[in-house]
């Protein structure tokens, strides 16, 4: 156990861990050959396709303009029902689009986004103008000249245009992957920021296993694995709570006498430390737009040195002004542009709001699936625990630690995420003060426990919540390793299809296909029928195909669906699988694995007996 406290072994056993679960299955599901192989006719792949495959993305982003975001378009790019026959040799219309995905997208729908915003800027000219404006500069700039680095280094290839990585999908591969490894990065950061922090709040021992929560975290071993800015805000909320502790902590006690009484006051703590708590914070919005509540931090600081310190709250408003003018002040240094396209920032986000609901409901629905999820049920019980006792303690670093939770699950009023295990990711910052909660729960319990049958049968306990965590851990890993490959439920439901679909015999889509949401067959060997659920009500029974494919059914189901779908039985499903049987990858925690439903249709006969 001394061992175990020296802080170098600490944090290499940290950093051990948090890298040998993100780098296991990091590479899911990116453009290569052999997913091509998958769905494209032979011979079809060569240059002159190529050429047709970018002249055709060129129009369709001319179509787009600058901002796709903003655009107003139908969900899908057809209505009605649309049939494809298959046997073709060139893809139809309807299935360009789609089998140029397959060439340049991952499996995770917004990954090809930052691709597409660097392709748009013009370094040359000093153009660094993002034109869509949800992702932050504070991830996307950072995010770029990883990228770009990578690539000198040999990881990936960047060009100017398509051409080169439709001949080689490899090329663009390494992007991808030199993203996700970005966001690995920042997650160890986050880690060891938390072992830090945790040195500060808990002391030496307890510290590693709150940081130690966080590395084996599947809520953030999945962010960990999307090229997206969900592991690097998180790296400034801490900064801002870090600096807002030592607000908290400024200052010196000084005694005065009034009216013949001793009055005791907090002389206010440096305003370098409000900036820095500023700066901080401002930089968490300029990464993630939902992170703007770790300006609160601060305040909190601010308010507790006011009510529980004697601190004069003329001074500690001072503070708070240069706090707030630090956070504009980084927001706007992270994005520049806003200023200068405040019309197309206010479409875009008019966009973004209907999206948005308030619900106070979130909050159960999250602590019920996100959270559960991103912590196993038995440490976010702890963490619970703690929060009650932060809540309640005389200690105001705990509190503020228990206020700045609080604080890191107010997205949960503004998103609609809530309910999917993915929903965390609006939610990151909560699972490091979690796991600072949960630790000192445990710390506090332990002071209870003086019999040694008793102290063995807590550490018991303990060491079971954190083989529930790490097998989870081990399990999304694993996901991701699976998603890799021929193993993926992507292509084994394409398998399926291909095997069991009879040739006169048609298939029936919800979407366009592309690699996040459709079963990995030859997109030429069996007839597709794409069905528009807005047009459901109106199909005729003897319209609709003899298969259909349910991607994510629980998402995307309708209840127009539901009614189509009461013509069909479910004849196989393909999910992510499972390390151990009693503890499934939930189907709304990940894109990697995707449950794929079948459903042939019944005879006229069954239906109508069911019916009556």
């Amino acid at each position: 156990m001394r061992l175990l406290r020296r802080p170098a072994v600490e944090i290499l056993a940290l950093a051990a861990l948090t890298l040998a679960f993100g780098l296991w299955g990091i590479g899911w599901d990116l453009p290569s050959k052999e997913r091509l192989d998958w769905v494209l006719p032979p011979g079809l792949d060569g240059p002159q396709f190529h050429r047709s495959l970018q002249e055709s993305w060129k129009r369709m982003h001319e179509m787009l303009g600058e901002n796709p975001l903003i655009v107003s378009q139908e969900l899908t790019s057809f209505s009605g029902i649309q049939r494809i026959q298959g046997g073709w040799k060139t893809p139809p219309p309807l299935l360009v689009n789609p089998v140029r995905s397959f060439y340049l997208r991952s499996a995770h729908d917004d990954e090809q986004t930052f691709l597409l915003l660097f392709s748009k800027m013009r370094p040359k000219q000093l153009d660094f103008r993002p034109r869509m404006y949800m992702y932050g500069g504070g991830y996307l700039y950072p995010l770029g000249a990883w990228i770009g680095a990578s690539a000198l280094l040999g990881l990936g290839r960047l060009s100017h245009g398509l051409s080169a990585y439709f001949a080689e999908p490899g090329a663009l591969a390494g992007l991808y992957l030199s993203g996700r490894l970005f966001s690995l990065a920042a997650w160890l950061a986050v880690v060891l920021y938390v072992w830090l922090l945790g040195r500060r709040l808990l002391g030496s021992g307890f510290a590693f296993l709150a940081a130690l929560i966080c590395a084996l975290s599947p809520g953030a071993l999945i962010q960990a694995h999307v090229m997206k800015q969900h592991t690097l805000w998180p790296l400034w909320a801490l900064a801002a709570f870090h600096a807002s502790l030592l607000i908290l902590e400024g200052g010196s006690s000084h005694v005065r006498v009034l009216d013949g009484k001793e009055q005791r006051r907090l002389s206010s703590a440096p305003l370098r430390l409000y900036a820095g708590a500023g700066t901080a914070a401002g930089l968490a919005a300029g990464t993630f737009s939902l992170a703007i509540f770790p300006c609160l931090f601060p305040a909190a600081a601010a308010l507790l040195r006011i009510l529980r310190r004697g601190a004069a709250w003329r001074a500690e408003a001072r503070g708070l002004g240069l706090a707030a003018l630090a956070a504009i002040a980084a927001f706007f240094l992270a994005n520049p542009y806003w200023l200068a396209d405040i019309p197309q920032v206010a479409a875009e986000f008019a966009v973004l709001g209907g999206y948005s609901t308030f619900s106070a409901a979130s909050v159960l629905r999250f602590l019920a699936i996100p959270l559960r999820l991103a912590l196993g049920w038995p440490l976010e019980l702890a963490a619970l625990l703690g929060l009650l006792l932060a809540l309640r303690s005389k200690n105001d670093r705990m509190l503020l630690l228990g206020l700045c939770f609080v604080c890191s699950l107010l997205p949960l009023f503004l998103s609609a995420a809530a309910e999917q295990g993915r929903g965390i990711r609006y939610c990151m910052s909560s699972v490091c003060f979690a796991a600072l909660l949960a630790v000192s729960a445990a710390e506090t319990l332990q002071t209870f426990i003086h019999s040694i049958p008793h102290r063995r049968l807590f550490n018991v306990l303990l060491a079971a919540a954190f083989l529930h965590l790490g097998l989870h851990a081990a399990a999304v890993s694993r996901n991701f390793a699976v998603a890799d490959g021929p193993g993926s439920t992507y292509r084994q439901a394409g398998l399926w299809l291909e095997e069991h679909v009879g040739a006169k015999e048609w298939v029936g889509l919800w979407e366009l296909p592309r690699p996040a949401n459709a079963p990995y067959f030859r997109l030429d060997r069996l007839n597709i029928v794409l069905l528009d659920w807005r047009e459901a009500p109106k199909i005729e029974p003897k319209d609709l195909p003899e298969w259909i494919v349910c991607f994510q059914a629980k998402r995307f189901r309708p209840s127009a669906a539901e009614a189509v779908l009461a013509h069909y039985e479910s004849v196989r499903a393909f999910e992510s699988p499972a390390l151990v049987p009693w503890m499934p990858i939930h189907w709304s925690e990940t894109t990697a694995n995707p449950l794929f439903e079948i459903y042939r249709k019944r005879s006229s006969t069954a239906v109508r007996s069911e019916t009556n």
